[in-house]
């Protein structure tokens, strides 16, 4: 796995992690599909969607906590995809729709800014 040209012509930016044609498979079920995502500097991003769909996955990749099938993972413009997460620098938040059933999805997209 090297680095990959630029998606879509963007070019990395200082700080940003990209993922790039991210793909995971458990077997020879496909699970993400050629996954393009820039996350720029100082940028708050959700994946907000039922279980099931990837969102855990999707961030477990990026945070070097899941093998990826294909594909890398770029940290400030640099190949990421085999780095101990420690070193990587990111982190993420799970939440449960179990905790907050009186939110709807703005107010549980907004919580987290709120921390």
């Amino acid at each position: 796995m090297g680095q990959s040209p630029p998606v879509n012509g963007r070019k990395h930016h200082s700080g940003s992690v990209e993922l790039r044609n991210g793909t995971k498979t458990y077997g020879a079920v496909e699970v993400i599909s050629s996954l393009h995502l820039i996350i720029g500097n100082s940028e708050f991003v959700c994946f907000v969607g039922p279980s099931g769909l990837g969102n855990s996955t999707r961030l477990r990749m990026i945070a070097g906590l899941e093998t990826i099938t294909g594909g890398d993972v770029l940290i400030e413009g640099q190949v990421a995809t085999l780095v101990e997460p420690l070193e990587c620098g990111i982190a993420m938040v799970l939440g449960s729709c179990a905790l907050s059933t009186h939110m709807n999805v703005c107010d549980k997209t907004a919580f987290n800014l709120r921390l």
